[in-house]
């Protein structure tokens, strides 16, 4: 029997060690990507819609002309989805809890607690959002 000291400082790790993935292949691995998501026109100013991308949902919304945010689709309090924009807020499903629409930061509390904001909610976690003439593009 081997202590877990002796385990550690052997020969015995290196089989295993040579088999992990390198901290330059994961990182590979998890390197962002630009998707185009849809054409310019299919989010008019004032709205939001939700796309998939990779498997994930994400809002995307035009507050103001010429102006995209983008943002998981996914509350940070229980990480219920959270639906198009209205009004410039994005309100949770699942419990109420309102996010600003622009910065995703909690504006107003849960169903529960309306008046009382959240110390502890983060904002919703916004997303790279290009345009071009033609087409809204998310890098996630």
């Amino acid at each position: 029997m081997f202590t877990r000291r002796q385990l550690l400082s052997s020969s015995l790790l290196a089989p295993l060690v040579a088999l992990m993935p390198s901290a330059a292949q994961a990182r590979v691995s998890t390197a962002a990507k630009k998707t185009k998501v849809c054409a310019l026109t299919a989010i008019p100013v004032g709205t939001g819609k939700v796309f998939t991308v990779g498997g994930a949902p994400y809002l995307i919304s035009q507050p103001k002309k010429g102006t995209f945010k983008a943002f998981r689709a996914s509350c940070t309090h229980k990480g219920c989805f959270l639906p198009s924009p209205a009004v410039g807020k994005i309100t949770c499903g699942c419990h109420g809890a309102q996010f600003d629409g622009l910065t995703g930061k909690n504006v107003a509390g849960t169903q529960k607690h309306p008046a009382e904001l959240l110390p502890n909610l983060a904002p919703v976690p916004a997303v790279q959002v290009t345009v071009d003439k033609t087409s809204v593009y998310l890098t996630v």
